[in-house]
């Protein structure tokens, strides 16, 4: 009598695995990268006002022409080493979403930026959908705050930051001048 429960299960699961490499009901594709990329060590935070020390900044960018993003899901993150300003990031992977159903482009760029896609350059205001247009000028935007003027140029010029997205690894991203924004 011992078969029985063991033979039921063994056909159980067999039934089970049929039906799932058949697809039962053959699911949409999904929008997700078919692999997973390696993941990013913990976020560190950026301060999101200056500290004491100083009131410069400065920023790294990739722009992405208009139509880079093909329709789906796609993901983002960023990556700094600066070691003349004792700075380090690794940032969590930010999801967002293009489809042709979203309104026309804005005229602004979208910038991907730490926490998420922003219509703001500067000022940390976060789009409440993650879901841009296809046409959509994009451009990652990577800020680093709180610093003396000298400073902001040992990071300008001696930073290495980089944005990595899908499955395409990571580039570097471009120093910008630093400034000093505006309180």
């Amino acid at each position: 009598m011992r078969k029985r429960p063991t033979l039921l299960l063994t056909t159980l699961t067999a039934i089970l695995l049929a039906l799932l490499a058949v697809g039962c009901g053959a699911a949409a594709p999904s929008a997700e990268p078919t692999e997973t990329p390696p993941p990013l060590p913990s976020a560190t935070s950026l301060p999101t006002t200056a500290p004491a020390e100083g009131n410069w900044a400065v920023a790294f960018t990739h722009t992405f022409e208009p139509d880079f993003w093909a329709p789906g899901g796609h993901r983002y993150g960023f990556r700094a080493e600066c070691p003349a300003i004792d700075y380090e990031l690794a940032s969590e992977w930010q999801l967002f979403t293009v489809s042709e159903e979203q309104t026309s482009p804005d005229p602004r760029p979208v910038y991907l930026r730490l926490r998420g896609l922003s219509v703001e350059r500067f000022a940390p205001s976060y789009a409440p959908d993650a879901i841009i247009h296809p046409g959509q000028e994009t451009t990652a935007i990577l800020w680093i705050v709180g610093l003396s003027e000298e400073q902001a140029r040992e990071a300008a010029s001696g930073c290495e930051a980089l944005i990595g997205w899908d499955q395409r690894g990571f580039q570097p991203l471009t120093a910008e001048e630093p400034i000093q924004p505006d309180p």
